[in-house]
């Protein structure tokens, strides 16, 4: 079976994810490795002992980023940082577990684009992002916004909060999120089991 371990420094690597990738279907490793990243990146985050002054939650992101995503620059990163806060105060959901999303999508590349049209980040596709971000008043002026890295994340983290809302599980919403809110439905109404 699949096991996370979280070695609890910021420097070095804080997860080590194993998963019998090849006897699971893609969605179900996928998810399953969402939640375990997410619950890694958060045991990290508190064991940072920050100042007061400081919110121990971006020096860990900060770390982390610089860490695991060479492509973004200073300014990026920082962006990206006040834009997963931004998205957990406004939607809810939880900056570690986007940084888990970020991680299964791009694996932290910007410039990341997926042979079905996910592009950026969070790996969003034009069509949904520009719904999505009409529907949370994000500006929208095309598919290039995706390029943009904060931007990516504001648009991801609008849709998968929509997913949250429609699916409810956080497994379903992930399983939403990835493959396709028709695709789940579809699944439901057969009686299948949701990825």
């Amino acid at each position: 079976s699949g096991r996370t371990r979280c070695t609890g420094t910021a420097s070095g690597p804080i997860l080590a994810l194993t998963s019998p990738a090849s006897k699971l279907p893609m969605t179900r490793v996928r998810t399953r490795q969402v939640g375990r990243v997410a619950g890694a990146l958060l045991a990290g985050a508190l064991s940072l002992g920050c100042p007061d002054t400081t919110d121990p939650r971006i020096e860990f992101l900060d770390l982390w980023l610089d860490d695991r995503a060479p492509r973004l620059n200073a300014g990026s990163r920082k962006a990206v940082i006040q834009a997963l806060l931004g998205c957990e105060d406004s939607t809810g959901v939880d900056a570690f577990l986007l940084l888990a999303v970020i991680e299964e999508e791009s694996r932290y590349d910007p410039s990341a684009r997926s042979r079905k049209g996910g592009r950026g980040l969070m790996q969003v596709r034009p069509e949904t992002a520009r719904g999505a971000a009409a529907r949370a008043g994000i500006p929208w002026s095309g598919p290039e916004d995706l390029n943009d890295p904060a931007t990516n994340v504001r648009i991801g983290t609008a849709y998968l909060a929509e997913m949250k809302e429609q699916f409810g599980p956080w497994s379903t919403a992930l399983s939403a999120y990835h493959s396709g809110p028709t695709r789940i439905r579809k699944i439901k109404r057969r009686g299948g089991k949701v990825p």
